[in-house]
């Protein structure tokens, strides 16, 4: 750093920078790229998502971290965290300065343990390391037991520590943030209780609506080649004490002769003119997996066919998070990458 202070370096590199002859030919082989300054600092987020957690957080809290290590679960990584947290309770008993026999033995086949589970390359909890990380704990695991001692000054248990604690906090953590399990978390004891006594009410009949909604769906595959403007999108849930109406509204929405005329493509549909809000987010029972699922309560509102004879129209859909990413992926492929996009599905 002084070197690049200095006034004659920093004169002869804005020589070099506004000098437009070639520079000169290397004569020395070109040297290995090192990682320079690689985890001098940590990029910073300047916009915090009301979404991000720390994996400190999650462990200090015993409900999250029950449904951390569900989600785990699901991903079939549980075995990451159980790494993790063998090697913690490992490097607390290894580092008491005056060890017995008997510990050096106990500990010894706890790290023959950890590397038949998690360095094997035929064990089914296999954590990929770095070949030296590995071959050194190989030769700890295979030695006598009085060597394990040296693990209070070796490096490799830790830097095997520090990979799998980066990939915890780095890919997991954020995925769990925008999982399900972590929905349900936020959401428990959250919903309203007026909407939760009209649901309990409403619960045999939307069960109801949901068999004709099946049905009808059956139906206009039958009678339409595209979808209706307007109509309803399948949903995972009806509007609250508004079952009736919005089945009512589908059937006529299929057979309303104004519609023909506004799918022409003299009246193209003009999305400015859409009003969307997601007013509350909501709980959907999945009779398939049979859990509830978080799902958000999307408000449309259309204004842009008054022209043709048509009062402004209301519907709601449900859905999940996941589905947001679902749209993603088709806007970028037919209208390829744009930044408001980007912008759009994360406000």
């Amino acid at each position: 750093m002084d070197y690049l202070a200095d006034p004659d370096t920093v004169n002869h590199l804005i020589l070099i920078f506004i000098d437009n002859s070639p520079p000169e030919e290397a004569t020395e082989p070109t040297s290995a790229l090192v990682p320079f300054l690689q985890k001098y600092s940590d990029s910073r987020n300047k916009k915090p998502s009301v979404l991000k957690l720390e994996l400190k957080e999650i462990r200090e809290q015993q409900d999250l971290l029950f449904r951390f290590m569900n989600f785990l679960k699901q991903e079939g990584a549980v075995h990451v965290l159980q790494f993790c947290l063998a090697v913690e309770e490992f490097n607390d008993r290894i580092l008491c300065p005056e060890l017995s026999d008997s510990e050096k033995m106990m500990l010894h086949e706890e790290v023959k343990k950890i590397y038949e589970t998690y360095c094997l390359d035929e064990s089914i909890d296999k954590i990929r390391f770095d070949p030296f990380i590995v071959e050194e704990i190989r030769n700890i695991a295979e030695g006598p037991y009085a060597q394990v001692v040296k693990l209070q000054t070796m490096r490799c248990l830790f830097e095997a520590y520090e990979h799998v604690l980066s990939l915890l906090e780095n890919v997991f953590t954020p995925m769990f943030c925008h999982s399900d399990e972590y929905f349900r978390q936020l959401l428990k004891g959250a919903e309203s209780p007026a909407r939760n006594s009209k649901m309990s009410r409403n619960t045999s009949k939307r069960g109801e609506s949901f068999g004709i909604s099946r049905i009808g769906s059956k139906i206009k595959g039958v009678f339409k080649s595209t979808t209706m403007e307007g109509a309803m999108l399948p949903s995972y849930g009806q509007v609250e004490g508004e079952d009736d109406m919005v089945e009512e509204a589908m059937m006529v929405l299929e057979d309303d002769s104004p519609m023909e005329a506004a799918s022409t493509p003299s009246t193209p549909r003009n999305l400015s003119a859409w009003n969307i809000t997601i007013p509350y987010i909501d709980f959907y029972d999945d009779d398939v997996k049979r859990e509830r699922i978080p799902v958000f309560c999307i408000d449309v509102e259309r204004n842009d066919r008054k022209a043709v004879g048509h009062e402004t129209e209301h519907w709601s859909v449900y859905r999940r998070y996941l589905e947001f990413y679902v749209l993603e992926s088709k806007l970028t492929e037919f209208h390829g990458s744009f930044p408001w996009i980007n912008a759009a599905l994360t406000m």
